[in-house]
């Protein structure tokens, strides 16, 4: 989980980071149900992230793939 906030964090994920710092924050605590909540929590904004991201990425290669025939020869 460690690892995983920390990659969160550099790629700007505010959302993820936040919920992992809550898992960890229950975890610490030895709160089952926060943990069980705040992990359901962490796996719902990473799936929402990898939807925006698979978007950006996939408009970034169209786009390239538009700038690229429109190049003269």
């Amino acid at each position: 989980m460690h690892q995983f906030k920390g990659r969160s964090t550099s790629i700007g994920a505010k959302k993820v980071k936040t919920e992992c710092t809550h898992f960890k924050n229950y975890c610490n605590a030895k709160n089952i149900e926060g943990c069980k909540r705040s992990f359901q929590n962490v796996k719902k904004e990473y799936t929402t992230l990898r939807k925006k991201l698979e978007a950006y990425f996939q408009m970034s290669r169209e786009i390239e793939a538009i700038e690229t025939a429109s190049r003269p020869r």
